[in-house]
């Protein structure tokens, strides 16, 4: 409720003020700034957003995407080889954890998050690592 408030008074303030402060907001209250920022994009006040921390935090979202498919993908790889190699230590839990991990990409795929394109490249580079 509080912050409901102090969203309200900030999105009301002067376009000069308000884009210095949610700038500064960036680095004070980070919550704040996101719901500040969402209320700006809600109320189409795009001159008062923070554009340089919005772009950052947008590319930061896709690389941390990445990161998040590449680590699934050698969490699927390792087990996989395992699984093929390693008959005799066979356990449900690598069954259990293979699939949910394709549960998890499949979703990705799903909510447009992971472009194929970009897991083959992932692959590709495990497989290009795994014969060396």
């Amino acid at each position: 409720m509080e912050r409901d408030l102090e969203v309200r008074k900030m999105v009301t303030h002067s376009s000069a003020t308000t884009s210095e402060y949610t700038s500064n907001l960036y680095d004070r209250d980070y919550y704040l700034w996101l719901e500040t920022t969402a209320q700006f994009l809600r109320d189409g006040k795009l001159n008062e957003l923070d554009l340089p921390n919005l772009i950052e935090e947008i590319e930061d979202m896709g690389r941390s995407e990445k990161r998040a498919v590449k680590s699934n993908l050698i969490v699927v790889l390792m087990h996989l080889l395992k699984y093929k190699y390693q008959g005799e230590k066979r356990s449900n839990s690598w069954r259990f954890t293979l699939k949910n991990i394709v549960f998890a990409c499949e979703k990705l795929f799903k909510l447009a998050l992971v472009s194929k394109t970009i897991l083959l490249r992932f692959l590709m580079n495990a497989i290009e690592m795994l014969e060396i």
